[in-house]
């Protein structure tokens, strides 16, 4: 079965503020089911509150909590206070809630209470420490943006005199334990107090262009600007390593200004979620962000501050927000499980709602008799990271093999059962009964979808009241909120559908789907509708590439929307007519879509089923024209199904019925590690290392020996790890097993848990040579020193070669392995593909283009050609990176190891000490790199998992480029900006 590597889950830093000044507001424990049906990872409350605390018990969601104002001065005087707030608020809670900061005072700085903030932090600080909590839970202080005397340019960003008396020691502290400054950031305050001098569209995210020069930083919004006023401010007293975590930012919906509306509050929010996964300017990467306020509340002032909420007090939103936008994301490689989603924040980003991880989830069709065992099939989705499922009736086997999984579920009310449904509560509150609440302990449904593909027709009549019936029957159950209810529809209830905009549903479908709509809207709930492109494509008057994702440019412009694929078109087309029936609040969920890969028309054919199922994996995070972000899409179907209708119609499958792929898919995105080299006598203390891989939001590593400090130093830091078993050591462990259990023991398993070792690369860069021998047989007896331990299915065991183990390279497509390289390497591949490993590699585009400089230029290597380079048959090669993976790819083959992956172990650019050796070629090569491999090659579409070198430069390499492949200089500081988002 091919290797399909670790679901690559994209992290988000939002979370929401719940304050309580309301009399209206619901139970606690609901407010928790909102925060996590709605994929809300972290939250913030202002006082310790015991419903909320014991609601929040086992729900992974990370918590700020406050020490209010009113106890700082106690706490400041009094350490045996402080204690007792910890102990009480704090460690009875601690075995079940995930506390991220304790925030000691909101907003007094400057002012009377201001002297108190630093003693009580230091007292609290105590506290935790004294109760072994001090490296877990973090304390800083939460300020506004009013701490600033100057702010513009944000280069010129300085805290006021009053402020800077205070927050100077208290940065200082800040500083020395490792904690961000908490600050609430209100761009709505700083234009409604300067509407003549500050534009709306750049307080709203959405000026078209740049606002303000600052030097060489440039701001598009104003957000970015004020948080990059504050990093300037906190560079000037001594913090420039102290990060900044937006502890409040919104805006209000009502009760103000012509600016406080629905619309602006709206944009405002949705935008920021989309924005705050790329950093600003001056400090690319996540910035950990809560959304003020979770609900309106009454009890607060009459005007905008009863109007921050993003939902009423009775749980429905104000208006529409997508929590799960993947723009936003920061990508940080981790296996798939959602149960590692609370260890995943400490990394400073927090955790969306498992199905929005990534946008797609598989459905998963029964009508077959060679098919496996469910319990078979969980496997092969966990495997394979799908996290969402599909399925067309409730079965009873499948339902149980889902038991614990945490694979998110659609399941199916069948349309035979739809007119009894309807016609009888009871029909359906015993449905809900067996099929639903019998498993709601350990299957995480997420949609009952009322019906497959029945409006318009004979049956349509039925689907809403029995749509009512089965919601009804989940409110008694308490299970409303929870699991929403809708109908999966085909395009075909569309009557028009171009342009996009025009979209409007049939007559025939619009009687019924209008009520639908209204419920939907009033729920909650989205419309399940199933996508396929093919269909569309083979009715004729539409380009094939068009259909695949594959045009150059727009094919169809809309107004102001451009569609380059017809996906968009279809979805947008259902957006636009939903928007005709009064439902412009409801969301589309994509319940199907794919593409046959046989039995058809010419169409139908392995590589375009490949082509489009892939760059429908790659898009769907980015969302349509008309509604960026995420679209949930389910690809129609895991396996090819022998009893349905000979045709296409038994072609859909990614899987054949014995688990083996019809073709390779990637269900990854985007994965970057960087490579910590340690040959240097003044680089950072490794805690500090691993700090900073967090701060810039790298979520993977490469160390190339097992080093104790480093392995400490990554506990708990959900950092992906590749520890490299040293050339030196591979003699012994190839021909002693001891040996590597003794290895495997004292590095790997004296780690775990802790440490998130990923693959152990077993020799790097020996194939060919002397030492080439010793790897298989090494790899072999770490593999089985890994499977005694128990750990062989979660940590993978491969080698590290360079690129110069091909002995042919162009074009990609002759790519080979060098006869000294075949003979060790055959062996090996047939190990990785038997073990679903992947072979490492280390690609220097930059050793290719110096050693060829007559032939290869420049721009090919930093993948800045203008258009394609190399084309080998249907391949077209725009950049080197690409042609030495396809390479590489195409050599695998020729070995047998079609199904093996390549996972680039070190790939990167000097920035100094030989040819074309300068800053500037290194950040254009690495920044590159970053954007592209997402995307994948020409013959592996799909991401590339890579690993830049190095972390830092290394003095005690020898001199030349070896000591300038760093991204950061010893101190921290970056050789040049780099963005990893």
């Amino acid at each position: 079965m091919a290797f399909l590597g670790g679901l690559i889950i994209a992290v988000q830093s939002i979370g929401v503020c719940y304050g309580m000044n309301g009399d209206n507001l619901p139970q606690p424990s609901s407010v928790v089911s909102l925060y996590e049906s709605n994929g809300i990872g972290a939250m913030r409350i202002y006082a310790p509150d015991t419903a909320t605390l014991q609601a929040l018990g086992g729900s992974n969601i990370q918590l700020i909590l406050d020490v209010p104002n009113g106890s700082l001065q106690s706490f400041a005087s009094d350490p045996s206070a402080a204690a007792a707030w910890v102990q009480s608020n704090v460690q009875a809670y601690t075995s079940s809630v995930s506390f991220r900061y304790i925030a000691v005072g909101n907003e007094v700085i400057p002012g009377g209470q201001a002297q108190y903030v630093l003693p009580a932090m230091q007292n609290i600080y105590n506290a935790l420490s004294s109760a072994g909590l001090s490296g877990q839970i973090k304390v800083s202080t939460a300020v506004s943006q009013g701490v600033l005397g100057t702010s513009y340019p944000p280069s010129s960003g300085a805290f006021s005199s009053d402020a800077a008396s205070t927050l100077g020691p208290i940065v200082q502290f800040l500083a020395s334990n490792g904690a961000p400054l908490l600050v609430n950031v209100y761009p709505y305050f700083s234009y409604v107090s300067n509407p003549g001098s500050i534009s709306l569209s750049y307080a709203l995210f959405t000026s078209p262009g740049t606002v303000v020069q600052d030097g060489q930083y440039n701001y598009q919004n104003l957000f970015d600007a004020i948080v990059d006023a504050l990093y300037a401010a906190l560079e000037g007293v001594g913090g420039s390593n102290v990060g900044i975590v937006v502890s409040e930012s919104g805006w209000p919906s009502g009760g103000g200004p012509a600016a406080a509306t629905v619309g602006n509050a709206q944009t405002y929010n949705q935008n920021l979620i989309n924005h705050v996964g790329n950093g600003t300017p001056r400090k690319p990467g996540p910035i950990e962000t809560y959304i003020f306020a979770m609900f309106n509340e009454d009890l607060k002032s009459p005007g905008i501050e009863q109007n921050w909420g993003l939902f009423y007090p009775n749980q429905q939103p104000v208006y529409s927000i997508n929590f799960r936008s993947l723009s936003m994301a920061k990508q940080i490689s981790v296996e798939v499980s959602n149960m590692v989603a609370a260890a995943l924040l400490l990394l400073g980003v927090l955790v969306a709602a498992p199905t929005a991880v990534q946008s797609i989830g598989v459905c998963y069709g029964t009508n077959g008799d060679n098919l496996p065992q469910p319990s078979s099939v969980v496997s092969l989705y966990k495997s394979n990271g799908i996290g969402a499922m599909r399925i067309y009736a409730p079965d009873t086997a499948t339902l149980q093999a889902l038991g614990g999984s945490n694979i998110q579920l659609i399941l199916d009310v069948p349309n035979t059962s739809l007119q009894s449904i309807a016609s009888d509560p009871s029909v359906a509150t015993s449905w809900v009964q067996t099929n639903v609440q019998a498993y709601t302990s350990s299957v995480s449904f997420k949609y009952i979808a009322v019906g497959n593909e029945v409006i318009p027709g004979g049956q349509a009549q039925y689907v809403l009241p029995a749509m009512q019936n089965i919601y009804n029957a989940l409110s008694s159950a308490g299970l409303s909120g929870q699991i929403k209810v809708s109908t999966a529809v085909s395009t075909g209830v569309l009557g028009t559908s171009y342009p996009p905009s025009s979209g409007a549903f049939s007559p025939d479908a619009a009687s019924t789907l209008g009520p639908i709509a209204q419920f939907l809207a009033s729920n909650g709930a989205p419309l399940l509708a199933n996508v396929y492109p093919y269909n569309a494509y083979v009715g004729g008057g539409i380009s094939l590439s068009y259909a695949l994702f594959t045009s150059p440019g727009t094919v169809v412009q809309d107004g102001q929307y451009a569609y380059q694929n017809l996906f968009d078109a279809q979805v947008d087309a259902l957006y636009a007519a939903l928007q005709g029936v009064g439902a412009s609040s409801v969301d589309i969920v994509v319940s199907e879509s794919g593409w046959p890969s046989g039995g058809g028309p010419a169409a139908a054919t392995v590589g375009n089923a490949q082509t489009y199922n892939q760059n429908l994996i790659n898009h769907v995070g980015n969302g349509t024209p008309r509604k960026p972000g995420p679209i949930e899409t389910y690809i129609f179907e895991m396996f090819n199904e022998d009893l349905k209708s000979p045709g296409i119609e038994q072609n859909w499958g990614l899987f054949y019925p014995n688990e083996q792929p019809v073709y390779s898919i990637n269900f990854t995105v985007q994965s970057i590690g960087v490579c910590y080299g340690m040959l240097g006598n003044n680089l950072p203390p490794t805690s500090s290392v691993v700090n900073l891989y967090k701060s810039k939001g790298i979520g993977a590593m490469r160390i190339y020996s097992p080093d104790a400090a480093t392995l400490q130093a990554l506990k708990g830091s959900n950092i992906q790890l590749i520890v490299d078993v040293p050339n030196n050591n591979l003699q012994s462990i190839a021909s002693d097993q001891s040996a590597a259990a003794n290895w495997v023991k004292s590095n790997v398993q004296a780690h775990i848990p802790g440490v998130s070792f990923k693959y152990i690369a077993v020799g790097n860069e020996v194939i060919p040579g002397n030492q080439a021998q010793y790897v298989l047989p090494a790899m072999q007896n770490i593999y089985n020193a890994l499977s005694s331990a128990g750990l062989s299915g979660q940590i993978k065991v491969s080698t590290s070669v360079s690129q110069g183990v091909l002995g042919s390279s162009y074009p990609p497509s002759n790519g080979a392995f060098s006869s000294d390289a075949a003979s060790t390497l055959g062996p090996i591949v047939q190990f990785l593909a038997k073990t679903g490993a992947p072979l490492l590699v280390n690609v220097y585009p930059y050793f290719s283009y110096v050693n060829n400089q007559g032939s290869i230029k420049i721009d090919y290597a930093l993948f800045t050609s203008p258009g394609t380079v190399v084309q080998d048959g249907q391949y077209g090669y725009q950049n080197l990176f690409d042609a030495i993976v396809d390479a590489l790819y195409a050599a695998l083959q020729k070995a047998g190891g079609s199904n093996v992956n390549v996972v680039v172990s070190e790939s990167g650019w000097p920035s100094a000490g030989g040819t074309e050796a300068t800053v500037s070629n290194a950040q254009t090569y690495n920044q590159n790199l970053i954007k592209h491999v997402g995307k994948g090659t020409p013959r592996k579409p799909g991401p590339i998992e890579t690993y830049i070198f190095a972390m830092f430069n290394e003095d005690q390499k020898p001199a030349g480029i070896e000591q300038h492949w760093g991204l950061f200089k010893p101190d921290g500081q970056p050789v040049y900006p780099i963005d990893f988002s």
